[in-house]
């Protein structure tokens, strides 16, 4: 008979995961007791720190995964979320191997830092089912060069996208004006000026080596263009 429902939670807050595949497959049920549960949920800190997982896959049983569920999975590389409506806080912060992610079309928000510091997630589709982007939820993804923001986000958090240095292309509906098109074109801005200030560095450097100046002299140069009048020591 059925049972409910269940959600994968922690039991070794503090202690290392011994018997965590690499190729996770969350199951769509579970069985006790000759009773079978739907598995609903993802706890709070289910996975955090587990650096063996490299991939996640997650039935459609599943609509919610709890703060900080993968937080620090520094090995996870893919992870695919097809029927998830709530996603918490830290999720997926700090997984620096994350590059793949499909995000399903039941999802209404991107919570605060859910993709923190992802530094390899290089693209993103971000479904016609959110509304709302949290703050810092892509800060420092400085592999990222494009995202979709679909016309019912109506509110993009403080810093969303600050540090995303590579992030060149930003595709934003014209059908919502307001907070959403406004903080959206400060990121972008804020990307592109970051971009300009690595590209204009690069090129003073390789016109200082046009003449031999290297290491030290280069900073020596640098710095008198700051100061004119000569250093000190």
């Amino acid at each position: 008979p059925d049972g409910g429902s269940v959600a994968v939670t922690c039991e070794r807050i503090g202690k290392p995961y011994t018997d965590i595949p690499s190729n996770l497959v969350i199951p769509e049920k579970v069985f006790n007791s000759r009773r079978k549960y739907d598995v609903k949920e993802i706890d709070n800190y289910a996975f955090q720190s587990c650096e063996v997982i490299e991939s996640v896959v997650i039935p459609n049983t599943v609509t919610k995964i709890g703060e900080t569920a993968f937080m620090y999975c520094k090995s996870l590389k893919s992870i695919e979320i097809p029927n998830v409506i709530s996603i918490g806080a830290h999720a997926f912060s700090c997984c620096y191997g994350l590059d793949y992610v499909v995000l399903g079309n039941g999802l209404t928000d991107i919570a605060d830092n859910t993709f923190y510091e992802c530094s390899a997630l290089k693209q993103l589709i971000i479904p016609n089912s959110v509304i709302s982007i949290g703050k810092h939820a892509f800060f420092s993804c400085d592999s990222l060069k494009t995202i979709d923001i679909p016309n019912t986000v109506t509110t993009i958090g403080d810093y969303a996208f600050s540090g995303c240095s590579n992030l060149t292309n930003v595709e934003i509906s014209t059908k919502r004006k307001g907070v959403c098109t406004v903080l959206g074109r400060y990121e972008v801005l804020s990307a592109a000026i970051s971009s300009m200030y690595h590209d204009i560095q690069k090129i003073e450097r390789m016109e200082m080596e046009k003449f031999g100046l290297k290491g030290p002299h280069v900073q020596c140069m640098l710095a008198l263009r700051e100061s004119p009048k000569g250093m000190t020591s």
